[in-house]
């Protein structure tokens, strides 16, 4: 090889020696790798469901069941009242735009601008 100055080949040479000496003999490395512990065991699955997932499950147990869905809620207004308004579907949560695809369903029945009563579908 050449070289730029008589610096750069003692550099080189210095930096092979040390590569060539280590530490460890091929032997001792693979004592020491050897006497390490144990890898751990793999975790086992939880059952597939997330931590939130079990949360929800757990508060909606704690609360009693499930809540009735937003168009049971306006089916049940609908029946104990007769006649519902928009305005009175909104103030339970129903929003406005649920009531036209449950009156396609049978579930409201459009009695007159923004009135309804309950359907005969379940």
């Amino acid at each position: 090889m050449l070289f730029a100055s008589d610096e750069a080949r003692k550099t080189l040479s210095r930096f092979r020696a040390s590569a060539s000496r280590s530490l460890f003999t091929q032997s001792d490395e693979a004592t020491v790798f050897a006497s390490d512990s144990p890898l751990p065991a793999p975790r086992q699955p939880t059952g597939g469901i997330r931590k939130r997932e079990r949360d929800r499950a757990e508060r909606v147990r704690s609360e009693g069941g499930p809540q009735p869905s937003l168009r049971e809620r306006a089916v049940a207004l609908a029946r104990r009242r007769g006649v519902v308004r928009t305005k009175d579907l909104a103030s339970i949560g129903v929003p406005r735009c649920y009531l036209s695809p449950m009156c396609d369903e049978g579930l409201l029945v459009r009695v007159g601008h923004g009135r309804y009563s309950a359907g005969s579908n379940p």
